[in-house]
């Protein structure tokens, strides 16, 4: 691109047909090396950051870090739970039998939770 420019400046002529920008031409033919040592200094400074990248890993060291990344807590592996207060009339019974046909991913059950006989306290058996 830069000589491109070189090149415009010299076709930049008068009405009497004399270059008008030779400076302007010289001026760029000095950059020009100059721009081919700079971008020579980025890219041996920036080569090891991609060299070393995660998207150059090896592929044994890319099975390790995901034999890695699978190991997770007890508590991040459980699925959904939905927890149903037993009744003495079934109701929570049918409710979980529903709900495993239309969701099954979602756990459901109605064990270590209960109505008292009166319908107002929920006791969770934790």
């Amino acid at each position: 691109m830069e000589i491109s420019l070189i090149a415009l400046f010299l076709l930049v002529r008068d009405s009497s047909g004399t270059p008008k920008c030779l400076g302007q031409a010289f001026l760029m033919a000095l950059v020009v090396p100059l721009t081919a040592v700079y971008h020579h200094v980025l890219c041996k400074a920036f080569n090891p950051l991609l060299e070393f990248s995660p998207t150059s890993l090896q592929l044994s060291e890319l099975q390790k870090t995901e034999k890695m990344a699978h190991f997770r807590h007890k508590a991040l592996q459980q699925s959904s739970v939905v927890r149903l207060p037993r009744d003495k009339f079934g109701i929570s019974h049918t409710e979980i039998e529903k709900s495993m046909k239309k969701y099954p991913d979602i756990f459901t059950h109605d064990f270590d939770a209960s109505i008292d006989s009166d319908g107002g306290n929920i006791r969770l058996g934790l």
